[in-house]
């Protein structure tokens, strides 16, 4: 697994609001009825599960994949405070069964840490842009 920022570089370091690019190398033996990949991010220093995303949540099919590749997302605002993050990937081999998520075929717990920095000291979960002003 590998994070990218806007530039395609890759990093481990990024700050709130950064562009976030993720690429997941996955290989396979045998053809994948209806595989769901699993993104999950967690505060490295108390594991509280922060944010989940796979492709079975945006209604995007990998249908019959085997071989090797590699898969892409974006997170274009990276809406985290100053912190350290670790991400698990999860393989689930038929989105189509019955409680398909309760048994991963394949699971990296800790695939990548990462660190989010902010110019100013932050507190939350989130961090959501904001624009304040005055009113007349």
């Amino acid at each position: 697994m590998t994070l990218r920022d806007s530039l395609s570089v890759p990093r481990t370091h990024f700050k709130s609001g950064d562009h976030l690019s993720v690429e997941i190398a996955w290989k396979s033996v045998r053809p994948l009825p209806e595989p769901a990949i699993g993104f999950d991010i967690f505060d490295a220093k108390t594991s509280q599960h922060l944010f989940t995303t796979s492709n079975y949540d945006h209604q995007i099919s990998f249908s019959g994949i085997s071989g090797e590749g590699t898969l892409h997302f974006t997170i274009p605002f990276l809406a985290l405070p100053m912190g350290e993050y670790r991400v698990q990937v999860n393989l689930y081999p038929d989105s189509t069964q019955p409680e398909w998520w309760s048994q991963p075929e394949d699971q990296l717990d800790d695939a990548v840490r990462f660190t989010v920095t902010h110019e100013r000291v932050t507190n939350g979960l989130v961090f959501l842009p904001v624009h304040w002003g005055e009113r007349a």
